[in-house]
């Protein structure tokens, strides 16, 4: 089980669903909590799963990013660099 708390967030994850029970249930009796359901976006990340993957992406992070420089409109450009190359 791993729990992390920003301010006024809290984030579990586990391997087993009853264990999460266990311990909203035991925080629920010291504190004034609210269950969110699943993580869907979190300080600029967004969170998705399928049945047996969690994914993670900045992508609407980025997006908000160019918009807010004005770079939302702006087009690709190919770069000279290869990653499979070494410069000496």
């Amino acid at each position: 089980m791993f729990i992390s708390l920003y301010v006024d967030d809290l984030i579990m994850t586990r391997s087993a669903d009853n264990l999460i029970e266990e311990i909203k249930q035991q925080l629920s009796q010291k504190f004034e909590m609210k269950d969110l359901g699943e993580m869907h976006y979190c300080l600029g990340l967004e969170v998705w799963r399928d049945s047996s993957q969690t994914f993670l992406s900045h992508g609407k992070y980025a997006k908000n990013l160019f918009a807010k420089f004005k770079m939302d409109e702006c087009n690709a450009a190919l770069s000279l660099y290869s990653g499979t190359k070494n410069f000496k």
